[in-house]
């Protein structure tokens, strides 16, 4: 009988040893996934940063170049102002000539009733 006992309990102890072979087995599997994971996820951090900086630079000249257009902008509507009222002076000027003109015309003949 005792030599039962120790066979049960060899038997026992072996399929522990495996299960916790197994077990190691699978641990180690997944620390190798996980450090694959990482690895991944740090590459991917090293690319993201240059990538975020250059958007950041493209989003400030963005601005920058809204900034300008809109400064031009202003300057263009001023320019146009001033344009029409140019235009405004040299029709009153065109108008008084004509005013001018015909009333040199008219004097040494009289023009009217």
């Amino acid at each position: 009988m005792a030599l039962a006992q120790t066979q049960a309990h060899a038997s026992q102890a072996e399929f522990r040893r495996a299960a916790a072979q197994e077990a190691a087995d699978q641990a180690k599997a997944a620390a190798d996934g996980a450090a694959v994971q990482a690895t991944k996820a740090a590459e991917n951090a090293t690319m993201a940063k240059p990538a975020q900086a250059k958007a950041e630079a493209a989003e400030q000249t963005a601005k920058t170049a809204a900034a300008d257009a809109k400064a031009q902008r202003a300057i263009a509507e001023v320019e146009r102002d001033k344009a029409k009222t140019q235009g405004d002076i040299a029709a009153s000027e065109r108008a008084k000539a004509a005013t001018a003109e015909t009333v040199v015309r008219c004097e040494p003949a009289g023009c009217g009733p």
